[in-house]
């Protein structure tokens, strides 16, 4: 799978590719100048950008065979934390497979459709936001891993969402 995390960013929390895209950029160059500055980057339960200084060297050109210098120069490096674990968490297993599979993205949320009440969800239904009353959630399909927004959580999936636990509670 070629990974594409704008695109991931962008069904995962709603936004919309220009604002994904320019906080990716703008991330970019904070860590560019960072470590042109000679400051490490961290980022908590992911990792440490930091950087190496390499020394000026002799080389050989590998199709002449002829001796080169090589300048000395400063080397991006990356180290993840101890705790970073590639197994995927299974809330996010059908937002990559709809990446993977050029599925269309969840559409933002109409700025026209924001209610303060926090008892009404918005899920994604034929790729449209559709407001329901938490009342009717389970009668239209909510699992655990189903995207839901509220002005008061964003998109999250709903197993992730403390409020409408009791939901999937078996008695």
């Amino acid at each position: 799978m070629n990974a594409n995390l704008s695109e991931y960013l962008q069904q995962s929390t709603g936004y919309s590719e220009v604002t994904v895209k320019s906080v990716l950029e703008s991330f970019y160059k904070f860590i560019q100048v960072s470590l042109r500055e000679g400051e490490e980057v961290r980022i908590d339960k992911f990792g440490v950008f930091s950087f190496r200084d390499l020394p000026e060297r002799k080389a050989r050109n590998p199709r002449t065979g002829e001796q080169i210098d090589v300048d000395a120069k400063r080397k991006p490096t990356f180290k993840f934390s101890k705790g970073f674990d590639i197994q995927p968490d299974p809330a996010t297993l059908p937002i990559i497979e709809a990446i993977k599979h050029n599925s269309p993205p969840i559409p933002p949320i109409p700025t026209e459709l924001l209610i303060s009440n926090n008892r009404s969800w918005f899920m994604n239904i034929d790729n449209q936001p559709v407001e329901i009353l938490e009342s009717e959630l389970i009668s239209k399909g909510l699992t655990t891993i189903t995207p839901l927004w509220s002005n008061i959580t964003g998109w999250k999936r709903a197993g992730e969402i403390p409020e409408i636990g009791y939901l999937f509670k078996v008695a």
